[in-house]
């Protein structure tokens, strides 16, 4: 990752919502970074250009050559279509990329038209994710739940109270797991522990039964003082390379 220069990616609420995720944590960082080379001024998708060097680091990829080559090229293969789905129950199919090409240390990349409303010309309804806070986390579950919670804490000023159906978590995560029990210890301890530890937002989650049985689970997100948040942006310094944490 280039250092000095923040890295925003600005994605749709409507993605990030209804979004199914399927990705490793490695490709939720590789989308999250090319999505942050996008500018709001940009006039449609142009063919981008970024250092493999780069690129490999800011994604959780050991340095290049080789085997890492090799990961990286399977890593975007395995993006293929993926789905957004509605309400109504009906489905999406997106293709995130027109074309990439790793070529002489840089890697080019264009996104497919398809991808406009989500990532391009955002006006309202969209929410922008610092790069540099979900490039430090190893799990999956921590990416995914960060930007979904984000999406829906529209006044950073106050605390703000949100609830998911457990059925509706686990599948907006891609938390397949039978009981809560595993789901709470697998996906939601970890990732909300290095929300708190790695982000600018404290998250606390409580269960909601119904019956005998947890049902829905409730978030509070609240963002950090600024006195947390500089002493966040030290504790990160420290962890030098975002491909260190992977």
């Amino acid at each position: 990752m280039t250092e000095n220069i923040e890295l925003i990616a600005r994605k749709s609420n409507d993605l990030i919502q209804n979004f199914e995720c399927p990705f490793t944590a490695q490709q939720q960082k590789i989308c999250m970074y090319l999505v942050a080379q996008l500018k709001p001024w940009d006039e449609g998708f142009q063919p981008l250009e970024v250092s493999v060097k780069d690129f490999c680091l800011a994604c959780g990829i050991d340095e290049p050559g080789g085997r890492s080559y090799k990961h990286l090229e399977k890593a975007i293969q395995d993006f293929g279509f993926k789905w957004i789905k509605r309400q109504n129950g009906k489905k999406e199919a997106l293709i995130w990329f027109k074309y990439v090409k790793i070529e002489n240390g840089k890697i080019t990349f264009l996104f497919n038209e398809m991808m406009t409303p989500y990532i391009l010309y955002l006006q309202n309804n969209f929410t922008k994710i610092e790069f540099d806070y979900t490039a430090k986390m190893k799990s999956k579950y921590s990416i995914r739940l960060y930007e979904l919670l984000y999406s829906y804490y529209y006044n950073k000023f106050e605390t703000y109270e949100f609830i998911l159906s457990l059925n509706e978590l686990k599948q907006k995560l891609d938390a397949n797991y039978k009981l809560y029990t595993d789901v709470m210890k697998r996906a939601l301890l970890p990732a909300v522990e290095e929300i708190n530890r790695l982000t600018d937002v404290f998250v606390e989650y409580q269960p909601i039964k119904e019956g005998k049985k947890v049902a829905k689970i409730s978030f509070t997100i609240r963002l950090k003082s600024t006195i947390e948040r500089i002493k966040l942006a030290g504790i990160l310094d420290e962890y030098g390379k975002p491909g260190q944490f992977s």
